[in-house]
């Protein structure tokens, strides 16, 4: 369902708040919500929208979009299926209020070892460590980013973006954006691009 099918079925809403404040939100909201998904219990189920906002996630909210409590939870309760489907018009142009525009979380939110208690009682990963990195990106060169990972408690695995650590084990799926040093990530892009580079470079050598 779309954004205005949604409004369709609360139309007061824009009475109070503007598209593009509404537009604002669901950037925002979307971009939090791995955050958000730290507030719940483990055992909520990662596929759907709390109900309820935790306290510093709706004064941030509100914050960042001018919207007092009330607004915020009529907005939340209106946009977080489109917020957590991930069908959000414009991913980027956060504003001020971000400390980084990009998230690096690890690819899991449950532990997937098979043997894994915690994902056998339905528990997500929720001990987390939190840094900020750099990302050199071929758009827009260095970026500030914010890089988490996640450790399973039962396990004794820690998961990075890239990779788990025990043994070092990366994963099937090659990301967008890969960790060369503890802070710092390269773009999937940029890496191909030096690689091609490096390639002519070595069939220029040999003609010469």
């Amino acid at each position: 369902m779309d954004l205005l099918s949604h409004l369709q079925h609360k139309p007061s809403i824009v009475n109070a708040t503007s598209f593009g404040t509404l537009f604002h939100f669901m950037n925002i909201a979307f971009a939090l919500k791995e955050d958000i998904l730290l507030t719940l219990p483990s055992t909520h189920p990662v596929d759907e929208p709390p109900n309820v906002l935790s306290p510093a996630i709706k004064t941030f909210l509100g914050a960042s979009c001018s919207l007092d409590d009330a607004n915020v939870d009529l907005t939340w309760s209106l946009l977080k299926a489109l917020v957590w489907t991930g069908n959000v018009p414009n991913k980027s142009g956060m504003g001020v209020y971000f400390i980084a525009e990009i998230h690096l979380f690890p690819p899991y939110r449950m532990c997937p070892g098979p043997d894994c208690s915690r994902m056998k009682r339905g528990h997500a990963l929720h001990k987390v460590w939190q840094q900020q990195v750099v990302l050199f990106t071929l758009a827009n060169g260095p970026c500030v980013a914010k890089a988490a990972h996640f450790y399973c408690e039962a396990c004794k695995i820690d998961y990075f973006h890239n990779y788990s650590l025990r043994d070092r084990t990366y994963y099937t799926a090659v990301p967008a954006n890969i960790q060369v040093a503890e802070h710092v990530y390269i773009e999937r892009q940029v890496i191909e691009l030096f690689i091609a580079s490096m390639a002519s470079l070595v069939v220029v050598l040999d003609l010469v």
